[in-house]
């Protein structure tokens, strides 16, 4: 692990900056969404997140799009991310993943996620509020 990950995880925070914000507690990966987000943006988290914590005791990841404005990414980018982390499920063995949306427009997407993970060891699940999302993946 990179020595500035090293310090983040001490600190509970990953990082702040782009579209997104990333807090690490009780072995839960909490990435929150706000403003605009895009593919590459999508495409370069979901790759920085495996890359440090691939060996870590992570048990689940909770992405939160309920402050999301707006995107700009397609059904065959979401499909782009699936693919990568069908791959990073070879190697990570189970994980739990919540996905929080309220707006259409982000669960239609979302919906689309949960379908292509289902060929994976990953328990996948969409959620329209943070509370149920947080029961399971045992945060509450």
């Amino acid at each position: 692990m990179c020595q500035s990950a090293y310090y983040l995880r001490q600190h509970s925070v990953i990082s702040f900056f782009m579209s997104h914000s990333i807090i690490y507690s009780h072995n839960i990966l909490q990435i929150s969404f706000s403003g605009h987000v895009t593919n590459d943006e999508l495409v370069l988290l979901d790759k920085a997140l495996f890359d440090e914590w691939q060996h870590d005791d992570c048990e689940g990841h909770l992405y939160d799009y309920t402050a999301l404005e707006s995107i700009s990414f397609t059904e065959q980018d979401v499909k782009q991310v699936a693919m990568l982390d069908r791959n990073e499920s070879l190697v990570n063995g189970h994980l739990k993943v919540a996905i929080v949306s309220v707006e259409e427009y982000i669960a239609k997407y979302s919906r689309i996620y949960v379908e292509e993970m289902q060929t994976s060891d990953w328990d996948v699940r969409l959620f329209d509020n943070l509370e149920d999302a947080k029961k399971f993946l045992g945060l509450s």
